[in-house]
Parts: C-alpha cells; structure tokens; sequence
C-alpha cells in the first residue's frame, strides 16, 4: 500500500489563496488557468501546478474540474490533507451527487482510515440507483485492505452485475480471488479488463500485484514497467515499485542463499559464507541466513563471527532453540563458558527435551568447576 515518501505539512488550500468570491467571475480565465495547470501536471510539475490551480479556484471556487485535478495532485504528492480539502469542496459544491463522496473515499483508503472511507462510500451510494461503479469498486478495495475477504467479493461481484464491461470492477474483482486462492480465476478478469481498457493505471497496477503474489517477479515487472509509462506517480504504481524492489531482492536473496546451502553441503565453507553474505545485501531480514551463516562460521574456525550472526538472528526469531546453541559454541570458541553457558540454558528453556544440550550443559559446568578448583 502507498505511503507518502515524504511527510508533508499543508493547511487548507482554501486559506492560502486569495478570496475573490464577490468579484464577477470570467468563465474563460478560470479555464484558461485549470488547462494551464493541467499542461503542468501533465509535465509533473506539481507545485507549479497547484499554483495556477489555486488561482483557478480564487476566481471560481465552484469550479469542479480545478478541484478535481487540485485533489489528484496532492494525492500524487502524497499530501492527504490538501486532496482532503480539495475533494470536500467538491462535495459541499456538489452534495447531490456521489462524486465528492467517491474520491473522499478513494482518499480515506489511501490513507488507511477505513471506517471513514466506508461512511463516505455508503452515502455515495445512496445517491444513484444503481450506485456508480467506483462505489463498489472503492468498498472492495476497503473491504480487502481489512481482510474482509468474503465482504469484499460479495460487493465487486454485485457491481459487476451491473457494470459486468467496467474495467475497475473487473480488475478489482480479479485481485480480490488471487486473495481468495483462486489464481485462474482471478487472471480471466484481470485479462477482461485489461482488454477494455490497457490505458487504465489501475488496471495495470492490479496486473503488477497479481503478478507479485504469484511470485511471478519478471512478469510483475513488465507490467510495472507500463504502468510507469502512463503515471510513474500514481498512488498505486509508486507503491508497486516498492513492492517489486522487495519482491526482486528476496528473490536474488534466496537464490545465493540456496547457493551458498549447495556450498556448505560440499564442504566449501568459504564460497558458502561469500554467497551467505551476498545473500544479506540482498535482504537483511531472513532468519535463516543468519543461522546458516553462523553455523558456516564455526567450521571456518571464526566464532566472533559466528557469535555476531547468531545474535541477528536471534534478533529476528528468539524463541529458535539452535540459534541459541550455535550462538552457545561460539561463545565456547571465544573461550566465554559464562557466556556459552548462558545461551545453551537459554536453548534447553525452549527445547526441554534435547538431551545433547543437556550433556553440553553438565560438561561447561564440569569444565568451570574444574577451572574454579
């Protein structure tokens, strides 16, 4: 899910602008300013944009089309309380109709505030019979942002009933039955909607995320790589591009550590601990690299080492009884029987029934009461 990359801190945009709300408004000026902000944004100049935007809405605040644009951009920005702002505009302008309701919303979802992104969409709702077709996609997605899996088939699926070609629907049906655990399922509709419309950012970010849990990373790529081409800062498609660089770096990461596990089998401690390590600068969080680093360590004769990768993982996962005994034989190593003494004690709480920790335990207390005499 997105996150703003960067934390920004914004008043309402109706306060910073110039009030000429009794002046007589010129219809050709506001529309010469909203294109003009438009050609900006087109360019990804954003504050410039939002500049000519405000001047739009100072000589018309009643302009839908700058409020719309005005709010897109500051969800792009990842500023959420100026897209706030914009969008409640466009429903107190609008209070009729659901649009202002719709993308307030959209916005609450971005911003993981789901309750309230529920309240707005059922009030959209309400409004049209049959309610507009990103009503039902925006519950979708709130329903699946709260692994509320089943709520959210069923209300996609009730949507489409309706709108069965909206490639919003379709799209978000699709991803909801990946969730689901049904893959074949779920590609028909990402494929329908992907027919209808290739030239949908969100059609296309839903491919990447397929792909991604499909653990398919050079497909996920291809499709990241189109969604880039048509809005590199979309919501969705920044956030793909997160998920995909972790999604990439797990893959290399288990590729060197299955290498360096061939290594270590045949005995070639120093090539395994290389590609242990080229493992790691890949991702720094999987347990299991650590522990077989560690464990490569000690045969290499290097227990500080050893002691040092024990310790990270232990970091990630206390409660693994073998991390605390390798950790235990390289504090034995570093001639620590305290210390070895200590992590194998640690090793026997969590695994009471392992008789070789137990007889390493009685020979470190046999040893140091032999040094104590």
């Amino acid at each position: 899910m997105y996150k703003p990359i960067t934390k920004v801190i914004t008043w309402a945009f109706l306060i910073i602008v110039p009030q000429v709300l009794f002046a007589q408004i010129d219809n050709n000026e506001v529309e010469r300013l909203y294109q003009k902000g438009r050609e900006m944004a087109d360019q990804r100049y954003y504050t410039a944009a939002v500049d000519t935007l405000k001047l739009a809405f100072s000589q018309n605040p009643s302009h839908l089309k700058t409020l719309l644009l005005l709010g897109e951009i500051y969800l792009k920005m990842g500023n959420f309380p100026g897209a706030e702002q914009a969008f409640k505009q466009v429903r107190q302008n609008n209070p009729q109709i659901p649009l202002g309701y719709v993308k307030m919303g959209e916005l609450y979802w971005h911003w993981e505030r789901y309750e309230l992104a529920l309240e707005y969409l059922k009030t959209a709702s309400k409004l049209t019979n049959p309610p507009e077709p990103e009503v039902f996609g925006w519950k979708g997605q709130v329903f699946r942002s709260q692994q509320k899996l089943a709520e959210s088939d069923s209300i996609l699926k009730e949507g489409l009933k309706h709108y069965p070609n909206n490639p919003f629907l379709l799209s978000n049906y699709g991803i909801t039955q990946a969730y689901m655990g049904g893959p074949k399922k779920a590609r028909i509709f990402l494929d329908s909607a992907y027919t209808l419309d290739s030239n949908n950012s969100f059609v296309v970010n839903a491919l990447v995320s397929y792909s991604l849990l499909m653990e398919n990373i050079s497909k996920a790529e291809y499709y990241l790589d189109r969604a880039i081409q048509l809005d590199p800062d979309d919501p969705f498609t920044r956030s793909n591009k997160i998920a995909h660089s972790l999604a990439s770096k797990g893959l290399k990461a288990q590729e060197h550590f299955q290498e360096g596990n061939r290594y270590f089998q045949k005995g070639l401690y120093r090539k395994a601990r290389e590609s242990y390590l080229r493992a790691l600068e890949e991702d720094s969080l999987i347990f299991e690299i650590y522990i077989n680093l560690g464990f490569t360590n000690i045969h290499l004769g290097d227990p500080d080492h050893a002691a040092d990768a024990f310790a990270k993982a232990i970091k990630l996962r206390p409660d693994y009884a073998p991390a605390w005994i390798g950790w235990g034989d390289a504090m034995l190593g570093l001639n620590e029987p305290d210390s070895a003494l200590d992590k194998y004690e640690k090793a026997l709480e969590l695994d009471p029934d392992n008789e070789t920790v137990k007889q390493i335990i009685e020979d470190v207390k046999n040893a140091l009461n032999t040094m104590e005499k």
